[in-house]
């Protein structure tokens, strides 16, 4: 299945500076920001931040990058859409932001791993200029690869509960809501469950698991004619009134009105 133009809907703009000065004023979307192989002095939220090779920021909404780079630097700036994460932008939200570091959500990598996030980025930087033979699961697997690697950098070593959670709520969360069901998964009781996610200040697994599951209705709602019934099941669901006022409650909107503000000409059918 082919997309075309739709693709550019999730990447708004994908750049590669060198010997440039970079600005992002980031007031309404998501960027991922990869420093190679040298790394640089930039200013984040105007306070300057030294980082080195191979590291990737991640910005969201009302965060401000500048940076002055010289010929033996390159930088990669991607920005997405900020209605609909896919799942890298949507980790970055739920657990490197939610996190406590002192200025930038940044992980730096190995060469090794490096490498791959580098080659995740050239993909989507290709689905970026060529959309006509990308289909929107190749952009998912190029985001879920920065998504391992970066996690696994993080978090793998002191936290695995949350990892695994969370690796597991990208698999399943369309057939399972209940957090219980997880935690038995990950061989832990949900108290327990819970309590880790509140050492590393991140939301709780079932607001993971809820705003997933929005995520994709929304995209559902956007991106596809589906009716609203076939949404609900696709999504796990089994009673379309529950479902529509599930959505209203968390967004203000039932399902016709947000698609009616939000559909786009070219679906996925």
């Amino acid at each position: 299945m082919h997309f075309d133009e739709s693709l550019k809907d999730f990447i708004l703009t994908a750049d590669v500076y060198k010997n440039q000065p970079i600005e992002v004023v980031n007031l309404h979307s998501n960027y991922i920001i990869w420093i190679k192989e040298k790394g640089c002095t930039c200013s984040v939220n105007f306070k300057e931040e030294t980082f080195k090779g191979n590291t990737l920021l991640f910005l969201n909404r009302g965060e401000i990058f500048e940076c002055d780079i010289d010929d033996y630097q390159e930088i990669v700036v991607i920005h997405f859409n900020p209605l609909f994460f896919n799942s890298a932008t949507f980790i970055c939200k739920f657990c490197f932001n939610s996190l406590v570091y002192v200025d930038a959500a940044a992980v730096s990598f190995t060469e090794a791993d490096g490498k791959k996030v580098e080659r995740a980025l050239d993909t989507i930087i290709q689905i970026h200029d060529d959309p006509s033979h990308a289909t929107l699961m190749q952009l998912d697997e190029s985001l879920s690869q920065i998504l391992i690697q970066g996690l696994a950098v993080k978090l793998r070593k002191q936290y695995p509960y949350v990892i695994g959670f969370i690796e597991n709520v990208e698999e399943v969360y369309k057939e399972e809501h209940v957090i219980s069901e997880y935690a038995s998964k990950l061989s832990v009781d949900p108290k327990t469950l819970l309590q880790k996610f509140r050492k590393l200040e991140m939301k709780n697994p079932g607001g993971v698991v809820k705003a997933r599951v929005l995520i994709e209705a929304k995209r559902l709602l956007a991106y596809t004619d589906m009716t609203t019934r076939k949404i609900c099941y696709e999504i796990g669901f089994d009673d379309p009134a529950y479902f529509s006022r599930f959505f209203k409650k968390n967004t203000s909107m039932t399902p016709l009105e947000f698609r009616g503000k939000f559909a786009k000409k070219n679906i996925e059918t």
